[in-house]
Order: C-alpha cells, then structure tokens, then sequence
C-alpha cells in the first residue's frame, strides 16, 4: 500500500515521508499511519512538509513550525 521514513527518539518521532501508492491513495491509509503514530509517540514532527501535502497535516492537527516542518505534541499518548 505504501511505505513511511521516520526517526525515533525515545518518545518522539521524526516523520521523513509517508509515501502510499496511486492505486491507494484517498482511501485513509496515510491517516491511519498518523494516527497510530499517535498512539504511541508524545512528539511527532513532520519534516520538510512539501507544500502540496501542508494541508494533509494540518488536518491531522499538526501545526507550522515555521521551518518547512509541521509538529504535533500528544498531550496523552497511550
């Protein structure tokens, strides 16, 4: 379905890129991959977000970090 580069240290994450192929794309599996990351991470930065998928992490409640990456902090990861 696709393939995602990330980094972690300890409780963070560093997201390089989520990469889900054509035939898959739109049907929620980069939000799924999101979400889990969510489940088990307190920090998770999307690095160097292209600007054509800022909207993609905006609407997964990521903010700008104002240097080409956007940041989530999980106030309760499980």
């Amino acid at each position: 379905m696709g393939k995602a580069r990330c980094l972690i240290d300890g409780d963070r994450i560093t997201i390089y890129s989520i990469n889900i192929f054509p035939e898959f794309q739109g049907k929620g599996y980069g939000s799924f991959v999101v979400e889990r990351l969510k489940e088990v991470y307190a920090g998770l930065t999307a690095d160097r977000v292209r600007p054509n998928a800022r909207k993609f992490w905006v609407k997964q409640g990521f903010v700008d970090a104002g240097d080409g990456s956007y940041v989530y902090v999980n106030k309760r990861p499980k």
